[in-house]
């Protein structure tokens, strides 16, 4: 079985998309509403998530560089276009599945700040982070090594599959690198060494309970805000 958006929805957002990819700039506010409907779209454009990731980041640029004015212009790059072509050109035959039907191999697989492993039940798989991966996890999404992880697992346990349907059951604990643990609401406002420099301006607490008693919550924000936390968790 089939979820497919409306006729009427796919026209709405091919304009929406077709308006933004006219010669010169744009208006920040645009963006942000044509990036709503793609998301809202997820539910019946399966490969959706793929095409929008390029547009979000260069909105949170120009938002950036404009002091959170959503009415001032942005630039949009040839990347960001491609992403729109993509949805204009695709968004008719789109749909998403409700159920792919059962899988023929099922990997486990975890990753952590020091190394990663994956098993299919009969094999094992796992290894320790070069120093490169380590760099490029400092400077992507904070669940880039789970994803090299897969990335690997299914190179040494399914190369001989083809055409077929795996499930893939990842630990998604998002891990701290700097620290080697895992991430929680006390690490990011508490414990994480890596923005200890930026967190002392606004307060000093020994635990979770005592900042939430005795701190003023703009100071937190204020905190947050400063070192950026609150877009990269």
């Amino acid at each position: 079985m089939r979820v497919t958006l409306t006729q009427a929805k796919m026209i709405e957002m091919k304009e929406a998309c077709q308006k933004l990819l006219t010669p010169g700039p744009c208006v920040i506010r645009s963006v942000a509403s044509t990036i709503g409907k793609l998301v809202a779209s997820f539910s019946g454009v399966q490969y959706g998530p793929l095409h929008y990731c390029q547009l979000e980041r260069e909105k949170i640029a120009a938002l950036r560089s404009h002091r959170g004015h959503f009415d001032r212009p942005m630039t949009l790059s040839n990347a960001a276009k491609t992403e729109l072509l993509w949805w204009i050109k695709n968004v008719d035959s789109s749909y998403r599945e409700i159920s792919k039907g059962p899988f023929s191999c099922c990997i486990t697989t975890d990753a952590s700040g020091s190394g990663w492993g994956a098993t299919n039940g009969v094999a094992q798989i796992g290894g320790r982070w070069n120093s490169l991966e380590l760099v490029r996890a400092q400077h992507n999404e904070t669940n880039y090594l789970e994803m090299v992880a897969v990335y690997h697992a299914l190179r040494a346990l399914c190369r001989t599959m083809h055409n077929t349907h795996v499930l893939v059951r990842i630990d998604n604990t998002t891990y701290c690198i700097p620290c080697d643990c895992a991430v929680t609401v006390s690490h990011i406002l508490v414990d994480c060494r890596e923005y200890s420099h930026i967190r002392e301006k606004y307060y000093t607490v020994p635990d979770l309970k005592t900042l939430f008693q005795q701190t003023d919550p703009y100071l937190i924000l204020d905190f947050l805000k400063e070192s950026n936390l609150y877009r990269t968790f």
